[in-house]
C-alpha cells in the first residue's frame, strides 16, 4: 500500500494530466456583447463603443413592443430625459428636457431634418408616433460642433424590407392602426408607410386623432452613391378640455407638418461623403367657437448640408461639413 503522501502525489498527478488530455473544443467560449451603431455623434454611423459622446440608442421595436404610441411617452422612461407634459397622450404637449436644458435647447432630428428649425418652443414630441420609427437615439449634452450646442434625439424610420400590419386598442377609447409595405431590388428600394392614432380621452373634450404618412425612394449603387428621398406628413386634431375648474367643450387644436429630405451618400475606402437638402413646413390653428377665438401660426425652413469624413492613418478620421 502506498503512504497517505504518496497517494496525494498520484492524485495529483492524474488530475494534471487530465487537464492536459482535455479537448479544448469543450471549453465554452467568453459570451460576447456588441454595440449597436450610433448616428447623433457624429452624423455618420459608427460603433458606439468607438464615440467619446454618451448616447442611448432604443430599437423602435422594443418601444411598441412597451405600447408606447408616442416619442415623448418613451422618453418619460429614459433615465436621462425628463419630459415635460401638458395633457394626455395624442393630443397632449410633450416636449423633451435632457440634463436641465430646456426644450429649445434640444434638437430633434426626423431622419435628419432638424424639427426644431419651425418650432419656437420647441418640439411636441406628441406629434412623433412610433409606428414607422426603426431606432431612437440620445445624445446627452453637447458633443461637438456637428450639433453645435444642444442636446439631440435622432428618430431614424424604417428603411428594411418588409410588411407590417398593426391594430391595437386600449382604455379611454384608444384605437392604432397601422401598416407599413418596403422592398425593391439592389439598385431600387421603396418605402410606404400610414399610420392612424385616436384617443376618446378620460374628460369631455378630450380626444385626439392623429395620421401619420410617410414615403421613402432610393437609387443608385455603393461605388458611385446613394439617392434617396424621403416625405414624411403627420396632421393632428384634438381637443382642449382646459382646466377641471373651468373646462371647456368646445376649444380644439389642429396642427400638421411636412418634411421632405433629398440625400446622396457615398461610401469608400478612403472615406465617405453626404449630401442633404431638406425642407420643413409646420400649421399649428387654434380654435375657440364660444368666444369667438381663432389663431393660426405657419412656419416653413430650408436647409443644406454637407458632410465628407476621411479616413487617416492609425485608425484616425477626420469629418469636415458645411
Amino acid at each position: 500500500m502506498f503512504p497517505l503522501s504518496g497517494r496525494r502525489t498520484a492524485a495529483a498527478v492524474i488530475v494534471w494530466f487530465l487537464a492536459l488530455v482535455t479537448p479544448l473544443a469543450a471549453q465554452e467560449p467568453p459570451p460576447e456583447f456588441e454595440l449597436p451603431d450610433v448616428i447623433s455623434p457624429g452624423r455618420r454611423p459608427q460603433p458606439a463603443g468607438t464615440s467619446p459622446a454618451y448616447v442611448t440608442a432604443i430599437p423602435g421595436e422594443e418601444l411598441r413592443r412597451m405600447g408606447f404610441l408616442t416619442l415623448g411617452e418613451a422618453l418619460a422612461f429614459v433615465a436621462e430625459a425628463y419630459v415635460r407634459i401638458t395633457g394626455t397622450g395624442l393630443g397632449g404637449v410633450q416636449q423633451a428636457s435632457i440634463r436641465g436644458s430646456t426644450p429649445q435647447q434640444v434638437l430633434v432630428l426626423l431622419d435628419g431634418v432638424p424639427l426644431n428649425a419651425t418650432a419656437q418652443f420647441g418640439v411636441n414630441l406628441a406629434t412623433i408616433t412610433l409606428a414607422d420609427v426603426e431606432r431612437v437615439e440620445v445624445l446627452r449634452g453637447p458633443y461637438s460642433a456637428i450639433q453645435g450646442n444642444f442636446a439631440v434625439i435622432q428618430v431614424t424610420t424604417r428603411s428594411r424590407p418588409g410588411r407590417t400590419a398593426v391594430v391595437s386598442s386600449g382604455s379611454y377609447g384608444t384605437l392604432q392602426t397601422a401598416l407599413r409595405l418596403d422592398g425593391g431590388t439592389a439598385g431600387l428600394r421603396f418605402g410606404l408607410g400610414s399610420e392612424i392614432a385616436a384617443t376618446s380621452g378620460y374628460r369631455p373634450n378630450g380626444d385626439a386623432t392623429r395620421w401619420t404618412g410617410s414615403g421613402r425612394l432610393a437609387w443608385g449603387e455603393a461605388s458611385r452613391g446613394m439617392f434617396s428621398l424621403s416625405v414624411h406628413r403627420t396632421t393632428g386634431d384634438a381637443g382642449v378640455p382646459g382646466p377641471t375648474y373651468f373646462p371647456s367643450l368646445s376649444d380644439r387644436l389642429a396642427d400638421g407638418r411636412t418634411a421632405v429630405a433629398f440625400e446622396w451618400a457615398r461610401k469608400a475606402a478612403d472615406g465617405s461623403r453626404l449630401l442633404r437638402i431638406w425642407s420643413l413646413e409646420d400649421t399649428l390653428r387654434s380654435t375657440s367657437p364660444d368666444f369667438g377665438f381663432v389663431s393660426e401660426s405657419m412656419g416653413s425652413a430650408v436647409g443644406a448640408e454637407w458632410q465628407q469624413v476621411a479616413r487617416l492613418g492609425h485608425g484616425g478620421i477626420f469629418t469636415w461639413g458645411l
